[in-house]
This record gives structure tokens, C-alpha cells and sequence, in this order.
């Protein structure tokens, strides 16, 4: 008998632990959760994002002449797609990516 109420107790105690560690990723902090919320689309000159969530933001490109481009920023909530062009400019490097600007 002794043996199944410490069998329960490690159970309940695994069991917690699991709970605990699935908690942390059911609620995982938003500004993680919003980099997962963006779609990314390119052609090798131009770089464009789309963006559910908070905050407004704009997109970026680093271009093969050495120039950072900016793409306008945006609201995610209405759909709307920043796009960073590079196309003057020798086409896209391999550094490409989305700011968000607090305060949105």
C-alpha cells in the first residue's frame, strides 16, 4: 500500500512539473508571439512583411551596394504590407528583416 501512495505522489509531482513547463509556453510573452505572426515575401530586390498583431511596423533591407532601405510603417491591423526596395540599388543582401516601432 505504501508503495502506491508514493507512486500517486510522483505522479502528481510529474505531473505538476509538466503542467508548469506547458504553461510557460501556452503563455509565452507577446512580442515573441508577434515575430510568429508575420509573413515575409521577397523577389531578391525587394523585402516585404505583413504583420497580425501589435504595434505598427516597417521593413528593412540591407542592399548589395551597402545601403539600408526602409519600407513605410504600417498598421498590421488593416493588412497593410511594408516593403524595404533595393532594386536601385544592386538588389538585395542577405540582411533583410521588420522593426516594430513602439508606440504604434
Amino acid at each position: 500500500m505504501s508503495f502506491l501512495k508514493k507512486s500517486r505522489r510522483g505522479a502528481v509531482i510529474v505531473g505538476s512539473v509538466f503542467a508548469l513547463g506547458l504553461g510557460g509556453m501556452l503563455f509565452a510573452d507577446p512580442a515573441s508571439a508577434a515575430s510568429d505572426t508575420c509573413n515575409e515575401w521577397n523577389d531578391g530586390q525587394t523585402v516585404g512583411y505583413s504583420c497580425q498583431g501589435y504595434g505598427s511596423f516597417y521593413a528593412w533591407a540591407v542592399c548589395k551596394d551597402g545601403t539600408t532601405q526602409y519600407g513605410a510603417t504600417v498598421n498590421p491591423n488593416n493588412g497593410a504590407v511594408s516593403y524595404a526596395y533595393c532594386s536601385e540599388h544592386r538588389g538585395l543582401s542577405y540582411w533583410w528583416g521588420y522593426q516594430e516601432v513602439s508606440g504604434g
